[in-house]
């Protein structure tokens, strides 16, 4: 995801959570890589609009 607005993805779990939500969430559970290749921070979830 590159545009960060203020779309709602429901998650896997059924919870409905802005993208930046979803960063947050993904950064407290340490999900978030890192590239060595592209020097980059990535991070993949399951999400549908």
């Amino acid at each position: 995801m590159a545009k960060m607005s203020n779309t709602k993805y429901k998650l896997k779990d059924g919870d409905e959570r802005t993208a930046k939500a979803i960063l947050n969430s993904l950064r407290i559970s340490k999900s978030i890589n890192y590239s060595r290749r592209y020097r980059c921070h990535y991070a993949t979830a399951d999400v549908t609009l």
